[in-house]
């Protein structure tokens, strides 16, 4: 993000003597994937970087837990939902998760990308298409309805018809 940031401020400074910092502006879709584009090495090795830290941290994480119970509420206490940090709210719950589930669970490549895209759309999206595990780990997640309604693969035509409903005039 920090990467993005800086070169999306250096091509709006150029393009106008007024920096637009509205979501509408900054973060267009265009401008976000050209840059994944011309930093797609950068963003894979970030990707691999993140699923090695993410296993280690579950790898001792679930090490201390087995060892003593009560220390997931040392590591990750749990949050009460808070709509202004929906974010954090998702990103330690499922943390808490995860460690929980450890055992049952096999760390696969790109799971540490789609712990990102799990947290940002259950935090902040109305609906989401998750995977069937990450579903499945947000639908858990306490005060999960007050999180995005998400879907996996088998829902996507409940999916469509939600989306499809919302352009239909009533």
């Amino acid at each position: 993000m920090k990467a993005y940031y800086e070169k999306r401020t250096v091509d709006l400074s150029l393009e106008s003597k007024a920096l637009d910092l509205s979501a509408d502006s900054f973060f267009r879709l265009g401008s976000v994937l050209d840059w994944v584009h011309e930093e797609r090495d950068r963003v894979r090795r970030m990707s691999v970087r993140m699923d090695e830290e993410l296993r280690e941290l579950l790898r001792c994480s679930r090490a201390a837990y087995d060892c003593d119970k009560a220390y997931l509420d040392q590591l990750l206490p749990p949050v009460q939902f808070d709509e202004r940090r929906p974010a954090t709210f998702v990103f330690l719950q499922l943390q808490r998760l995860l460690v929980c589930e450890a055992k049952a669970f096999q760390f696969k490549q790109h799971d540490g990308a789609d712990f990102c895209h799990a947290v940002l759309a259950a935090a902040y999206a109305h609906l989401a298409a998750l995977d069937k595990h990450w579903k499945r780990r947000i639908d858990r997640l306490p005060d999960s309805d007050r999180l995005a309604k998400t879907y996996c693969g088998p829902e996507l035509d409940q999916l469509v018809a939600m989306l499809e409903s919302l352009l239909t005039p009533s």
